[in-house]
């Protein structure tokens, strides 16, 4: 089970042919500093469990079919750097936790079917 590989520090599976849903035992490891899914078929909504992922400093879900929100559990990754989760199917607002980013660096989220502003804080 991926959720076991406690040590893991880096997950990277760009640019295959997988598909099915983001597994929620990703939450598990918390010391991961990058996941990187992007040019896949991924689908389904970014699960909730990623927020124990503190560590996180590069999170890459670009050209997927992502569905759903970013969730604004996301406030814990305090570490991130960079978020591209662009050309996927993400809709609602940017939530306003985003302000708890304040490493962040990069923040791609162009061609989804997002609404609202941008928030100030």
């Amino acid at each position: 089970e991926l959720g076991l590989l406690s040590a893991l520090l880096a997950l990277d599976v760009g640019e295959n042919l997988l598909n099915g849903t983001l597994p929620t035992e990703l939450g598990q490891l918390t010391g991961m500093t990058s996941l990187v899914v992007p040019n896949n078929f991924m689908r389904g909504t970014l699960p909730t469990e990623l927020r124990k992922v503190t560590a996180l400093q590069m999170f890459l879900a670009h050209r997927n079919s992502l569905t759903g929100t970013i969730p604004k559990e996301f406030d814990t990754w305090i570490n991130l750097q960079e978020i591209t989760v662009d050309d996927n199917l993400l809709t609602g607002t940017l939530p306003s936790e985003l302000g708890s980013w304040s490493a962040l660096t990069k923040l791609y989220v162009r061609s989804n079917s997002l609404t609202g502003i941008v928030p100030t804080e």
